[in-house]
């Protein structure tokens, strides 16, 4: 992905034991694969603390506004 432009925006963060729930909003710009993208997007991600440290479980990404 070539990006343009980025504006991230933090939605929430939800601590649950030793697993975070992140949801961010991104208003981008820019190429994927030479293909136009632009937009908000949604992205959820799930991370867990192992002992060798932090990694993501779980994640998402959606179109939310064109």
């Amino acid at each position: 992905m070539v990006v343009e432009e980025l504006v991230t925006s933090i939605e929430e963060i939800r601590i649950i034991g030793d697993t975070a729930i992140v949801v961010l909003v991104y208003d981008t710009k820019g190429t994927m694969l030479g293909n136009p993208i632009q937009g908000k997007f949604r992205y959820i991600r799930v991370w867990k603390l192992f002992q060798d440290g932090l990694k993501v479980i779980a994640g998402s990404c959606i179109l939310i506004n064109s």
